[in-house]
């Protein structure tokens, strides 16, 4: 179901007014059946990979405890059955391709490959039903939930299909936890969806337009127009995927529950390491603790072990994005950037250099890298963004103008947010106030949003 359809729309009000409507003993038993319900919507048969990732990570835990001499002997079945079953759907082909490319060079003859259909949300609650297993294996988990519990923290709806990637040890509890009408944050909820809503609907699907026009028509635009395309591109990508992550966690406000800040203002991250921490910060910190920090911790610190995690780590981030050498070199090229500011700084530039800088790599990466279907792609990016074409159209001054129109509202926002670090710095106004800015949002949403249920751009990974 699509956030913004009326399909979902009403399946929320009914799931909600019935939710508050029932004893707190029968509300898991609710919840869990109005996620499978949700889910099922795009497919009943994929869902039995949901359930077998379910099952498979609560008894996992359970049996380690039972058997502790064999945790590592549990934790290898826990990742081999997940990643196993991650690795068919999204990355078979990717490595047959690579086989064949090898082999061609002495045989003629060649592996076959498969119309393989990604699973809805599977790289988001595969690596939260791991890093539950990981865990427990780690004795981090003070004792086994039940299974009704943890079905609904694998499958909690409002985060299912694109995150926050959540861990156990903060969203598990709150299933179990008595919650009562009066005590829900209804202004924060309703901000998180507004702003959602807005990023979704009036910004990013009209810079999708605007990018699709400047950014994809290679030898029909100018420099500036690339550019600005481009630069409408990189705005898209972020919008997009945050209002997801926005309206996710309004709605979990709305059931009484807190999910985990996704992202956090990234382009006023004035270096490399500063920006992942605040863009898609839930599988950043998943990279971390369960890569990154394990792989540091291994053998004696030196720059060079350091330096390698980093790339290592970086370079995972960027394929667990997709089955492409693109989405490789993104990560890579991130990991890279990042050692440079760490060992080789230069001289301080003033923050809003910095906050451009930073936003400009993440331009150029995301176009050749992230954006871009394959290498021979990225290479006309590549050329692309390197063109001294001096030549501006009418064209270009419009989409300049659009791209600023569509995005002006939010940077107001996210600016003062940022100089007051407070998220919710907009609700401290008086109530004519809010009603103001709501009424903005409204009519932004109304007169210029995309109403066409184009889907959330991270449905893909």
């Amino acid at each position: 179901m699509y956030f913004a359809s009326g399909v979902f729309i009403l399946f929320f009000v009914v799931l909600f007014t019935v939710y508050w409507l029932t004893p707190h003993r029968f509300r898991a038993y609710l919840l869990v059946s109005g996620s499978y319900l949700f889910y099922a919507y795009w497919s009943i048969p994929f869902m039995l990979l949901l359930i077998y990732s379910t099952l498979l990570d609560y008894f996992v835990p359970i049996l380690m405890r039972r058997y502790p001499a064999k945790k590592k002997v549990f934790l290898l079945i826990s990742l081999v059955g997940n990643f196993s079953v991650l690795g068919f759907f999204k990355y078979f082909n990717f490595f047959i391709e690579q086989f064949n490319f090898v082999i061609s060079q002495f045989f003629t003859s060649q592996l076959s490959t498969l119309e393989i259909i990604l699973p809805l949300g599977i790289s988001f609650y595969t690596f939260q039903t791991v890093s539950h297993s990981i865990d427990a294996y780690r004795g981090e988990l003070k004792r086994d939930s039940s299974l009704l519990y943890f079905a609904n923290y694998v499958a909690f709806f409002p985060q299912l299909i694109a995150g926050p990637i959540e861990r156990s040890k903060h969203l598990l509890p709150q299933f179990s936890r008595e919650k009562k009408f009066q005590d829900i944050k209804f202004e924060e909820a309703f901000w998180d969806i507004g702003l959602g809503f807005l990023k979704k609907l009036f910004i990013a699907d009209n810079l999708l337009e605007l990018a699709q026009w400047g950014f994809f028509n290679f030898g029909l635009n100018s420099f500036v127009g690339f550019w600005v395309g481009s630069i409408a591109g990189t705005l898209w990508i972020y919008t997009d995927f945050s209002s997801y992550s926005d309206i996710a966690i309004g709605l979990g406000k709305l059931l009484g529950f807190n999910l985990s800040t996704n992202f956090k203002r990234p382009f006023f991250s004035t270096n490399p390491s500063d920006f992942w921490q605040h863009w898609h910060r839930t599988l950043g910190t998943w990279f971390r603790d369960y890569v990154y920090s394990p792989l540091i911790k291994s053998r004696k610190k030196s720059v060079l072990w350091q330096s390698t995690v980093l790339l290592i780590t970086m370079t995972l981030i960027g394929f667990w994005h997709g089955a492409q050498w693109t989405y490789i070199l993104f990560g890579l090229s991130h990991g890279m950037a990042i050692l440079c500011w760490r060992y080789f700084p230069g001289p301080k530039w003033p923050k809003p250099l910095s906050m451009i800088a930073v936003f400009l790599f993440f331009n150029v990466t995301g176009g050749m890298f992230f954006i871009s279907q394959d290498l021979a792609n990225s290479w006309e990016f590549f050329k692309h963004y390197t063109s001294l074409e001096p030549f501006i159209s009418a064209r270009d001054l419009k989409d300049l103008g659009g791209v600023l129109f569509f995005v002006l509202p939010l940077f107001i926002i996210e600016f003062v947010q940022h100089k007051t670090r407070q998220e919710y710095i907009w609700l401290t106004l008086p109530w004519y106030g809010k009603m103001f800015l709501y009424g903005v949002f409204m009519t932004l949403i109304i007169s210029k949003g995309s109403f066409g249920e184009k889907s959330f751009y991270y449905f893909q990974f």
